[in-house]
């Protein structure tokens, strides 16, 4: 997410730690009316949901080399 401006990012985080029926309010309130923002913050939660959690479930590294098996 590197090239995602910071706005986004903020407005993002802060989108996750809502429950889904808070999250159409505080975008309303977050993107003020710029409707391209809340666009691309909803595509980023719609992302995120998606992938779900297999980031969380990742192999452990290596002790000799710090790499995946």
């Amino acid at each position: 997410m590197s090239d995602v401006p910071p706005r986004e990012v903020v407005i993002f985080t802060e989108a996750l730690k809502l429950t889904l029926s808070e999250r159409a309010a505080y975008l309303e309130q977050s993107c003020l009316g710029d409707k391209h923002l809340r666009q691309r913050v909803e595509g980023l939660l719609r992302a995120y949901e998606h992938l779900g959690n297999f980031m969380e479930n990742l192999p452990p590294e290596t002790p000799e080399t710090g790499e995946c098996p």
